[in-house]
């Protein structure tokens, strides 16, 4: 199985599973020690998603799970490669 198929696969299991597993104000995340396969799983589940919200003019894409917006976030301190660790704080607030 290639990587990009891989993902693919990571990212249709997240939303089935999530469909019965998520609950509303859960954190979910996936750490992985490789940034490029922490991207990658970015992408495949980018590429599943049905639109974006904008907080702080920051446009963050979301996929459908169950009846939940599943904000897809890069952790990042690296600018332009992600979100802040402060980022993702102040949006688990909201």
């Amino acid at each position: 199985m290639s990587e990009k198929q891989f993902e693919g696969f990571l990212a249709e299991k997240l939303i089935n599973w999530g469909a019965e597993h998520f609950y509303k104000g859960y954190r979910y995340q996936f750490q992985s020690p490789d940034k490029s396969n922490s991207k990658k799983l970015f992408d495949a589940l980018c590429a599943r998603k049905a639109g974006h919200i904008a907080i702080r003019q920051v446009e963050m894409p979301f996929i459908q799970v169950g009846g939940y917006k599943l904000l897809v976030v890069l952790h990042s301190e690296d600018e332009g490669e992600g979100c802040s660790e402060n980022f993702i704080f102040l949006i688990f607030e909201m």
